[in-house]
């Protein structure tokens, strides 16, 4: 069991670690800044989902059309989250792979937290070329 998140379609991967006050404000008033509230409770269900035993799913892939911001769906931006220990019970699994980006995730894989599902690629990518990024 898993929560899901698929922010890599609709904004960039770099959640920031915002003051609670600054989501509420935002929460409360529509004044402000709209991604301090989105990080602030994606840190908070990533938070009780490692708490529960859950796994955080993200879909790390270019994706969701022409106009797809592939330098945000790095998911190099992810680290400082797999680096923060309030969320070191909490493991992630990168969906997709990371393509375009399949060399620079294997670096996060050092993390023991991260994970790495290639699903998708296979679709995208010749055979061998997914057989390269798993070698990797």
């Amino acid at each position: 069991m898993a929560e899901k998140f698929e922010m890599a379609y609709l904004r960039t991967l770099d959640v920031g670690n915002p003051l609670k006050a600054d989501a509420a404000k935002y929460y409360s008033t529509g004044i402000g800044d709209y991604k301090a509230l989105q990080d602030y409770i994606f840190r908070f269900i990533a938070i009780e989902s490692g708490r529960l035993g859950m796994a955080i799913h993200i879909h790390a892939a270019a994706g969701g059309g022409g106009y797809f911001n592939v330098a945000g769906g790095n998911p190099m931006l992810l680290e400082p989250l797999f680096n923060d220990p309030p969320l070191r019970k909490t493991n992630f699994v990168l969906l997709h792979g990371g393509w375009p980006m399949s060399r620079q995730l294997t670096g996060l894989l050092t993390k023991p937290n991260c994970y790495v599902d290639f699903s998708w690629q296979t679709l995208m990518n010749y055979p061998r070329d997914v057989s390269e990024t798993i070698r990797a």
